[in-house]
């Protein structure tokens, strides 16, 4: 089970989570609990830009993942041993 496709499918899943997250809470920690009341600098204004684009890409890479998980596994109720359960199909 380790060698399947949908493992490999949700390794990558939570990879692109763990970017989101760790975006999120460098967000949350910087504007949120320190935030300035004079402004913030021009690499914090890139920083927050960054975020916004990184976030809704790795969120979105992360839904199309699961759509592609979906679509192994009901490739795979078919048959046991299936190209669709490859680990190589996946990667």
């Amino acid at each position: 089970m380790r060698d399947s496709a949908v493992h490999a499918v949700l390794t990558c899943i939570a990879m692109a989570d763990m970017g989101t997250m760790i975006s999120y809470s460098i967000y949350i920690t910087r504007f949120e609990f320190f935030m300035d009341e004079s402004g913030y600098s021009y690499g914090w204004a890139v920083f927050l830009k960054l975020h916004a684009v990184f976030s809704i890409a790795l969120h979105a890479i992360s839904l199309y993942l699961v759509v592609l998980m979906a679509y192994i596994r009901f490739m795979a109720i078919k048959a046991r041993y299936t190209k669709w359960l490859m680990p190589q199909l996946a990667w």
